[in-house]
């Protein structure tokens, strides 16, 4: 072998040799961008479970307040039909019973706001729950607001007013 193919020998092992090198620096630039690739992935599927998270909390609530709007209807609703039949201190029996189902649960009557006999009220976390109630002692609250069930008067069935 003479010293040119040496040199050719020598030369074509350096070139391989950083053919080599830069096969690997390309690899390591590759797989780096790999596990960037994979972390942004995870990021997004992360945001993506968050956001439904978020979206589900909204619906819930959503769905909560619909549901204390409801129920802040049926009380207006309720209260108008209370207010109707206490003006007017004679009831069928339907008011009757209507009245006796949403008599309060406090005094046992029927009164167009808060119930006088109640001094204080005190809530759960939620809101809504009442955990304590304090009453006013007796003689003590105003009892005029109140309607009692048993002092309104029946209408008289149709066949005892014809009767008389």
């Amino acid at each position: 072998m003479t010293a040119l193919d040496w040199l050719l020998l020598v030369g074509t092992l350096v070139s391989v040799a950083m053919l080599i090198a830069a096969h690997f620096q390309h690899r390591e630039i590759v797989d780096a961008q790999a596990r960037i690739m994979r972390a942004q992935e995870v990021r997004l599927v992360e945001g993506v479970a968050a956001r439904t998270a978020a979206e589900q909390e909204r619906d819930a609530a959503s769905a909560a307040h619909a549901e204390v709007l409801a129920a802040n209807q049926q009380l207006t609703e309720d209260l108008a039909t209370a207010r109707a039949v206490t003006a007017t201190e004679v009831l069928t029996p339907e008011q009757r019973a209507t009245l006796l189902a949403n008599a309060c649960a406090h005094c046992g009557g029927v009164h167009a706001r808060a119930c006088p006999r109640v001094k204080r009220l005190q809530f759960g976390a939620d809101g809504r729950q009442v955990i304590e109630v304090e009453f006013w002692r007796d003689g003590r609250w105003d009892e005029t607001r109140v309607k009692w069930i048993e002092d309104l008067s029946l209408d008289a069935p149709a066949s005892e007013a014809a009767a008389e």
